[in-house]
């Protein structure tokens, strides 16, 4: 049996406090042939396992960062006989990160190599097939606003992203009715006045209803003028109901670029527009195009 002699002191500070580690801790047998331990330890004697495949962003760091920072260490590292990492690489990079002097370890001893191989892919590769239950972690968005008020924190510090929170508030609001959007239905019944190609001067503005593909349509509206700035919305190639629309409220397919494209469509979709827009730009123009995220690489 290999065991690494345990280079710690017996006692830490903490803050003020005096926490014993590991060294200290009594050996429990978990299974037949194997034991481990739990305690404090050192971040300085744990060292990074050289067969890890799991790469973490410094976006992802400053998140696992932010949590321990709230909540502290609940989850334990795993680690081997010899300290070496099996588990929590990410937690050990924010703590590097922090400054923190020491975390909980479960140190577990006499794993087979092959068992340590198998846990230390296994844990990173199988939790990425959960799945989120979207409807429940969007009940729950009303509550935790305020709760997380209450000590100086907020939403973003779960881990979840501005995007994804407003995806979830409004993809599954009770109702988005407002009475400003409702259209008398006698109004419904009469002629459809505006025509392709209908073009409307309003003052220094021009409006123009066409087709943002056609290159005489981005002629015509700019009459010679070349622009500065564009900001377009341009359909997503996604279902909407990926985006918003999972609660009561539904809402309707976009007539193209709604999910029904390949991507070398799309791309092509969107180049016929984008060189048109170019088309009508000055040099240097700058250019705010909105996307689903998806799309972005």
């Amino acid at each position: 049996m290999l065991r690494r002699a345990d280079p710690l002191n017996s006692q830490v500070d903490l803050g003020g406090s005096s926490a014993s580690l590991i060294k200290d801790a009594a050996f429990i047998d978990i299974r037949p042939g194997v034991t481990a331990r739990c305690g404090l330890c050192l971040v300085a004697q744990l060292p990074a396992n050289p067969h890890n495949a799991r790469v973490h962003s410094s976006k992802q760091i400053k998140k696992i960062g932010r949590s321990l920072e709230i909540a502290g260490h609940l989850s334990s590292i795993i680690a081997d006989e010899m300290w070496t990492i099996l588990a929590g690489h990410g937690r050990i990079q924010a703590s590097n990160c922090s400054g923190a002097q020491c975390v909980p370890v479960v140190q577990v001893i006499d794993l087979s190599e092959a068992q340590k191989r198998v846990f230390l892919i296994a844990d990173n590769c199988i939790v990425e097939g959960a799945r989120t239950d979207r409807k429940k972690l969007a009940e729950q968005i009303p509550e935790l606003t305020p709760l997380l008020e209450s000590i100086g924190c907020q939403l973003t510090d779960t881990g979840l992203g501005m995007a994804e929170i407003d995806q979830l508030t409004i993809g599954f609001e009770d109702s988005s009715h407002n009475p400003a959007d409702e259209i008398d239905p006698a109004l419904l019944q009469e002629m459809i006045v505006l025509q392709h190609g209908n073009l409307f001067v309003l003052g220094e503005h021009r409006l123009l209803v066409g087709d943002a593909r056609e290159r005489s349509a981005a002629d015509r509206l700019m009459n010679g003028e070349q622009t500065a700035a564009t900001f377009l919305d341009l359909p997503y190639n996604v279902k909407i109901s990926s985006i918003v629309g999972r609660g009561k409220i539904q809402h309707v397919e976009f007539a193209m670029g709604s999910g029904e494209m390949s991507r070398t469509e799309f791309v092509a979709f969107m180049k016929s527009i984008l060189s048109n827009v170019a088309h009508v730009s000055r040099q240097s123009a700058v250019h705010f195009l909105c996307i689903e995220w998806k799309h972005v690489h």
